[in-house]
């Protein structure tokens, strides 16, 4: 609650009067949209609006998801679960599939929720198994990886589609996504940092693209 009071006060605070009310896709209550040379708006998932939210890697997607996965086809609950689940294939010594199989629906890992589905697939969770991820192999492999999981998520996800229709081709926004450290806007300039990997896909998946 204390990030989700903070995040919204940040963005009061560095737009000022710089921003607009829209309608809630789902609600008649209005929510405030971020604005800066383009109109943008922010996915992540402690959001306070539902719709940006549900966008997140972490949403549980309704009824699941099936990708190929190894010899076959495996399921599961959520983007982030599945995305660690693949981190397991680029180890240091080889693929462990035994361990990437506890990220599906199945597995020990299969329903966590929130920051226990991050939590799994960390460095923490690394040391515990006693495994090392190959970050070269990884770094190379995962926006392929993304890319193939947001689309089997928008085949399987009729709401996941509507939102990002709704943002892109109805309000005319840009899509980005906040992770702390990795993709932000800084406070005092409004530059951008990092490297944004979902959000431009879910500007395809709005754009009929993906």
């Amino acid at each position: 609650m204390f990030y989700e009071l903070s995040f919204f006060l940040w963005k009061r605070k560095f737009y000022g009067e710089n921003t607009r009310e829209s309608t809630s896709l789902t609600t008649k209550t209005t929510t405030k949209q971020t604005m800066s040379i383009q109109e943008e708006i922010w996915v992540h998932s402690k959001a306070l609006d539902d719709e940006t939210k549900y966008l997140s890697n972490f949403t549980h997607v309704p009824g699941d998801f099936i990708i190929p996965f190894g010899s076959g086809a495996e399921r599961f609950a959520s983007v982030e679960l599945a995305y660690h689940a693949h981190k397991m294939l680029h180890l240091v010594g080889g693929p462990r599939v035994d361990l990437a199989l506890r990220f599906t629906t199945s597995g020990i890992y299969g329903r966590f929720k929130d920051g226990g589905q991050k939590a799994a697939g960390g460095r923490s969770a690394f040391k515990k198994l006693g495994v090392v991820l190959d970050t070269k192999a990884w770094n190379a492999a995962a926006p392929s990886i993304m890319r193939k999981l947001i689309g089997a998520r928008s085949e399987a996800d009729v709401k996941f589609n509507r939102y990002c229709i709704c943002f892109v081709q109805e309000k005319k926004l840009v899509i980005r996504h906040f992770a702390r450290g990795v993709f932000y806007r800084s406070k005092k300039t409004g530059k951008l940092f990092g490297h944004d990997m979902l959000g431009p896909l879910l500007v395809e998946v709005g754009s009929g693209i993906l």
